[in-house]
């Protein structure tokens, strides 16, 4: 007899429950008045999204740009980043017109910085060695773009992460 109770009894909060979840999302479109809830309109569960006091998120730039005259750090520092990136630039009073960078040597068995020169035939320096973390000149430390250039992310992060810009003037 217990035992009938009991199941009468869930059974009863189930069905209570199941009435109060129908009710709560019910909504009578030809009589939004009647009763029910719209929980599509209810603004407090848009987790800020129409409050005008939180803060937009930021939003991530299309196009990262390059410009003026960057000088690097003493020692580089390996971010994950491997890669090419076409960019124009002078270092060393050379104009180079790409910047390989292979901080662990997987193809040119050789973890290094090269700046490439294109005056028909291609032709790189290597300008910083991880192997012993030394620029090959102090020269080729600071660069400076020809005009603004657009990188991609993985090169900005690298980059900005290993080179500060040279604000002729003291201007930013």
């Amino acid at each position: 007899m217990k035992s009938i109770l009991k199941i009468l009894s869930l059974c009863l909060v189930l069905v209570m429950l199941l009435g109060a979840a129908v009710a709560f999302t019910h909504v009578d479109e030809k009589n939004p008045g009647s009763g029910g809830y719209d929980i599509s309109n209810d603004s407090s569960l848009d987790s800020g999204k129409n409050d005008p006091d939180s803060e937009p998120e930021p939003e991530e730039p299309e196009a990262y740009q390059l410009s003026g005259s960057w000088l690097f750090g003493e020692t580089l520092i390996a971010t994950g980043y491997m890669g090419d990136e076409s960019v124009d630039f002078v270092s060393g009073g050379v104009l180079c017109t790409n910047m390989y960078v292979d901080p662990y040597g997987e193809t040119q068995d050789r973890s290094a910085l090269f700046y490439f020169q294109s005056d028909g035939d291609v032709d790189y320096t290597v300008v910083y060695s991880w192997g012993d973390d030394v620029w090959v000149a102090e020269d080729y430390r600071t660069i400076t773009f020809d005009g603004e250039q657009t990188v991609s992310k993985a090169f900005y992060d690298w980059f900005t992460a290993n080179a500060t810009h040279n604000h002729v003037g003291g201007s930013p």
